[in-house]
């Protein structure tokens, strides 16, 4: 009787822990075997001390911080504070380390150790910044941002060895064209969204609308930038735009720059140099195109006398007479950059300024670009609620460049014009130069010799200067 009643607990016992086990499912927490309780092949379990955490989140001001993520090290528990930053958390007994995760800011761990009521602070991200997108008048959070925008990753592209901000973009960007222009040192790059059309019978631009720091600048205020002062650069496509209404159809580019950080002052220096250069095709030299020449006439039926065939003597003249005209005015041309910024202040005011230097020059002599840019901006808190700013901006540019009969604007005809000249052909003969034609026909009125026109005084110089001042006010209502 008595072991027929000792089955009978046993199995109700067994029934009600499988019952629990099913019911309560599997945990990561710690299980405990009961005291006191023996089961042949069957062990009790009971859930581990829990302790009760409460704490607050708050940012480098003090303000509290909602939705941050707050997670059990090593478990998959957790929870994001409330609207006033605050937090309540079961944290097991033996597992006493919280994460504290938020976009924009450095996530920390924080050792509990028996404390409640924590206050937890974070600090900012600026590598994490990028999550912030610029959109029109504002920024929103990429998690959000529901828009056609791309933006720029700024560090992928500091230390690019360009001298336009424009260039700065290409390849960068989905959906977003950048074509090189004429090349030519000081000329900007284009910039296309999309595929853009000109609806005008008028005509128009097919380039996009420029915003810097919430104001419409143009396509030369744009790349009178330097990167070393930009902080992000989004480009607004579609519906994005269209808050900047009907001068937004190919496109916005929104730029924000840099403004000045709470601390001690920072300084930051950042250059760079380039070299451009190309491999040179191989050409036939005088004595193998004057051989060539000679085979072709002879197989057109030319006698030797003809004046189109060249000689013995001739021949064994161009072997030590030989000029390769595209090596001799061709030269690897450098690009350099140097940026210097400061930036720091206080909770009151914030200040930023930066220089930079970018030259540039061609791959054949005298042609050149020079430019210098300024900025200076300061943010302050005026009173409670009223916030005021200024930025000003100036830059200094100066180019050189000639203009040839044969190439024009466009340094790939200067490159045809060098490459197809003979090269039995000397440049100078007794001192005088050689005026050479590479027109189709045999008129000589267009011809000229492309070492006496880049060496002559003959050149444009161009030096433009800019200067922006903008000024803003800012007021919170409270409440």
């Amino acid at each position: 009787m008595l072991s027929s009643l000792r089955t009978q607990k046993l199995l109700t016992s067994a029934v009600k822990l499988v019952c629990a086990l099913i019911l309560g499912g599997i945990t990561e927490e710690v299980c405990y075997a009961e005291k006191g309780t023996r089961f042949p092949g069957i062990i009790s379990f009971r859930k581990a001390p829990l302790e009760n955490i409460t704490g607050t989140v708050k940012d480098g001001k003090g303000e509290p911080l909602p939705g941050v993520n707050v997670l059990i090290k090593g478990t998959k528990t957790g929870t994001v504070t409330d609207i006033k930053g605050m937090f309540r958390l079961n944290l097991p007994t033996g597992n006493e380390t919280l994460i504290f995760s938020y976009i924009g800011f450095k996530t920390q761990e924080v050792s509990v150790s028996g404390r409640n009521g924590l206050t937890v602070q974070l600090e900012e991200d600026a590598a994490a910044l990028g999550e912030v997108v610029v959109v029109g008048y504002g920024t929103q959070k990429k998690a959000s941002l529901t828009g056609a925008v791309a933006t720029v990753d700024m560090k992928a592209v500091q230390d690019l060895p360009v001298s336009n901000l424009s260039a700065v973009l290409a390849g960068q960007l989905p959906g977003v064209g950048v074509s090189g222009g004429t090349s030519r040192p000081g000329e900007n790059a284009v910039i296309t969204v999309r595929n853009p059309i000109i609806l005008s019978k008028d005509g128009g631009t097919l380039q996009p609308l420029y915003v810097i720091d919430n104001v419409v600048r143009s396509a030369d205020d744009f790349n009178a930038l330097d990167v070393s002062e930009v902080d992000a650069i989004s480009v607004l496509k579609d519906a994005a735009a269209a808050i900047y209404g009907a001068r937004s159809n190919q496109g916005v580019v929104v730029v924000a720059t840099k403004r000045g950080k709470a601390g001690a002052p920072k300084f930051s220096y950042s250059g760079s140099t380039g070299i451009s250069d190309a491999t040179l095709p191989n050409m036939m030299n005088g004595v193998e195109q004057a051989t060539y020449l000679n085979d072709m006439n002879n197989a057109a039926g030319k006698l030797a006398t003809d004046p189109l065939i060249y000689t013995p003597d001739e021949l064994a003249y161009f072997k030590d007479h030989n000029t390769n005209w595209l090596r001799q005015a061709w030269k690897p041309s450098t690009v350099q950059r140097h940026a210097l910024n400061v930036s720091g202040g206080n909770e009151k005011a914030t200040y930023f300024a930066g220089v930079s230097y970018n030259a540039q020059d061609a791959n054949f002599n005298n042609i050149n670009n020079n430019k210098w840019t300024f900025r200076a901006s300061a943010d302050m808190q005026v009173t409670r609620g009223l916030k005021a700013a200024i930025s000003l901006s100036s830059y200094l540019g100066n180019k050189r460049m000639y203009y040839l009969k044969q190439g024009g604007e466009n340094p790939e005809n200067d490159i045809k014009s060098l490459l197809y000249t003979s090269q039995f052909n000397p440049p100078y003969v007794n001192g005088l130069p050689v005026l050479l034609s590479n027109s189709s026909n045999t008129n000589t009125i267009d011809a000229f010799n492309f070492f006496e026109v880049q060496n002559s005084n003959n050149y444009t110089q161009t030096k433009t200067t800019g200067f922006n001042v903008t000024a803003n006010l800012e007021y919170t209502i409270p409440g």
